[in-house]
């Protein structure tokens, strides 16, 4: 399930897959209101280093209501294809991906109903001008994991 990260805490740069030489320069954070007034220096850096870290995109409550909603409809199908007598580490169809890894991670699909549909207008919100910059204003959002 998902769990929100505090805030303050910048991820590690294992974590976002850097190399040590890499991790100083490329982890370091932008606030989201940083990140409104140049746009254009934080593409820069994504554009060098591949990656951006940007605080505060989510509150602590979007977070808090997003994870329960996920962590609620992971229980929910869990149920299901329990109930339905499917082997949960082999079942793939309307609820779960194709994820290999359920004994650590879940591909559980999510609808896009209100909490998810109040943090996507939160992430557009913020990060909708790097987006933009970066990937055009045609492109279209598939998938987010």
């Amino acid at each position: 399930s998902y769990h929100a990260m505090e805030p303050s805490v910048a991820p590690s740069p294992d974590a976002l897959g850097l190399s040590a030489a890499a991790s100083s320069e490329a982890s370091q954070p932008f606030g989201r209101e940083e990140l409104q007034q140049d746009v254009e220096g934080c593409v820069g850096h994504f554009s060098l280093n591949g990656c951006c870290v940007v605080h505060d995109v989510l509150s602590r409550e979007v977070c808090k209501t997003l994870a329960d909603y996920v962590d609620a409809k992971l229980d929910e199908s869990r149920r299901f294809v329990q109930d339905a007598g499917f082997d949960e580490a082999s079942y793939v169809g309307e609820i779960f991906g194709k994820l290999r890894c359920r004994e650590n991670r879940w591909d559980v699909k999510v609808p896009m109903e209100s909490p998810v549909m109040e943090a996507m207008s939160c992430l557009g919100a913020s990060l909708g001008s790097l987006l933009t910059r970066l990937v055009g204003d045609d492109a279209l959002l598939i998938e987010l994991s």
